[in-house]
């Protein structure tokens, strides 16, 4: 099992420690802590995972900021890098095949959605990318109108983006 640093600090994808499971022993450490499991080399693995979660801590400031990720992350080690969870993981490691991300475990339906939100021309600002302020932006408020028409508004403004890059030779 990898450990790396904690989710909200420069270093969290810095291999901070590995521990060697054995049998009949738990581990307990901060859902926080950025983790993953090793690929074992003989014998079966069987988890049990218990969270223990708090209502009042998750609905906190300090949880939220606990669980941002640092912008100013320092290269990561290849250990800490997730498929599932990093946005520029193929800039440090390939791409796995599908056997081999299942076989790890990836979420693929996550990454396939991580994949689609972002080559989109338009993006929610309620959940903004990283990139968002690098590139042209056009910034409509929504809120004053009823949830139904701000869906239908911002599926009419996905088409006329389409269309745009299309015009543009663009490719997404």
């Amino acid at each position: 099992l990898s450990f790396c640093g904690l989710a909200s600090a420069e270093n969290h994808r810095k291999l901070q420690y590995t521990y060697a499971h054995e049998k009949g022993r738990a581990v307990i450490h901060l859902g926080r802590h950025r983790h993953g499991a090793d690929n074992i080399a003989t014998g079966e693995r069987v988890n049990f995972i218990l969270w223990s979660t708090s209502g009042k801590y998750r609905a906190s400031e300090a949880y939220q900021r606990h669980r941002l990720r640092s912008t100013t992350a320092e290269e990561p080690d290849p250990i800490c890098l997730s498929y599932t969870h990093d946005r520029d993981y193929t800039k440090h490691l390939a791409k796995p095949s599908k056997a081999e991300a299942i076989a790890r475990g990836v979420m693929l339906d996550v990454v396939e959605r991580r994949l689609d939100m972002f080559s989109r021309p338009v993006h929610d600002l309620a959940r903004p990318i990283d990139e968002i302020n690098t590139v042209p932006s056009v910034c409509l408020f929504l809120e004053g109108l009823p949830p139904p028409q701000q869906h239908q508004l911002f599926g009419s403004l996905m088409h006329v983006a389409q269309e745009v890059h299309a015009e543009l030779g663009r490719k997404d």
